[in-house]
């Protein structure tokens, strides 16, 4: 996909960026409120091209490029630690 380097976008309850990857590929990360978990891992593809589509120009060039690797999501690492805003203080 053609970029000029790191790509961020900001959108309401959503934060988009990709960049392109050691072996020529670009990958994009979106995140979304964790409140939303279920119902986006349900259809990941149509949540995730849905949150492209809010950037016009970068949509076009995802559309013309095509899928190399499955979808992961942060939430099934084993790392993953979900916390609302407001408990942030009480992790330490």
């Amino acid at each position: 996909m053609p970029t000029e380097g790191f790509e961020w976008y900001l959108r309401t309850n959503r934060v988009i960026f990709g960049f392109r990857t050691y072996d020529d590929l670009f990958a994009i990360f979106i995140g979304w409120p964790i409140g939303e978990f279920s119902s986006i891992k349900a259809n990941i593809e149509y949540h995730f091209m849905r949150v492209v589509d809010l950037i016009p120009g970068f949509a076009e060039r995802v559309r013309l490029g095509r899928r190399e690797e499955r979808f992961y999501g942060a939430a099934t690492c084993p790392t993953f630690c979900a916390v609302h805003s407001d408990q942030v203080g009480q992790l330490a």
